[in-house]
């Protein structure tokens, strides 16, 4: 994210411009890892519809939850307004975001190759990170977001995964769903799931060996 290193800037970033506060519309949060390279064009976009960003607000990550509650006051439900939002973003990012309006989700979206999105699948809940070492001691079992394949979709070829994470299903893969930028549902599986663990051990244990030889 770009944008000076100050409290006003500090992630999680809401939706409240000057003109509208959070008494009058929905919580949403959200924080980007990566860039929103047309960051300007959509601010300018939307101070022109009367939401303007206060002056001290510098990142990027600003537009992350505007151009959400955008889509909602266009009628979206929450689901379709996170996808609709980051398919306006240009640039590699991963996004998180949790809104008042769906209690208990996480909604997660990665596309390009420059930053990373593990979901660590505990016994009752999730926990996604940027590292598996934010999970790892909590649980073996994760999902590596592929926001940088391109796949044939709907319309085309698209590229860009979203994970929504329901922390009251009754959790592993059965409460997560999964989707490209352009809608196209993503089949999770078991099998998915250990040849990417599977793959993490093989990287950790190069690491290893790599750490053992040069000590």
């Amino acid at each position: 994210s770009v944008g000076a290193i100050t409290e006003a800037n500090c992630h999680p970033v809401d939706n409240q411009t000057i003109e509208n506060n959070a008494e009058s519309t929905p919580i949403i949060h959200a924080c980007l890892n990566g860039d929103i390279d047309n960051y300007q064009e959509l601010k300018a976009e939307l101070e022109l519809g009367g939401n303007r960003i206060h002056k001290d607000i510098t990142s990027d990550t600003k537009i992350i939850p505007l151009t959400i509650s955008k889509y909602l006051r266009q009628g979206h439900p929450i689901d379709d307004a996170f996808r609709l939002a980051v398919n306006d973003f240009e640039g590699s990012h991963a996004i998180s975001m949790h809104t008042d309006l769906a209690p208990g989700k996480i909604f997660l979206a990665q596309k390009g190759s420059g930053q990373a999105v593990f979901v660590g699948l505990a016994r009752d809940h999730y926990m996604p990170a940027s590292e598996v070492y934010g999970f790892i001691e909590e649980t073996p079992d994760f999902l590596k977001m592929n926001g940088e394949q391109v796949v044939e979709g709907k319309n085309g070829n698209t590229q860009g995964q979203i994970f929504i994470l329901d922390q009251a299903s009754p959790g592993g893969l059965a409460g997560i769903t999964a989707m490209y930028y352009d809608g196209t549902p993503i089949v999770l599986s078991e099998a998915e799931r250990d040849l990417v663990l599977s793959e993490m051990r093989s990287f950790l244990v190069a690491v290893q060996g790599i750490v053992s030889a040069t000590a």
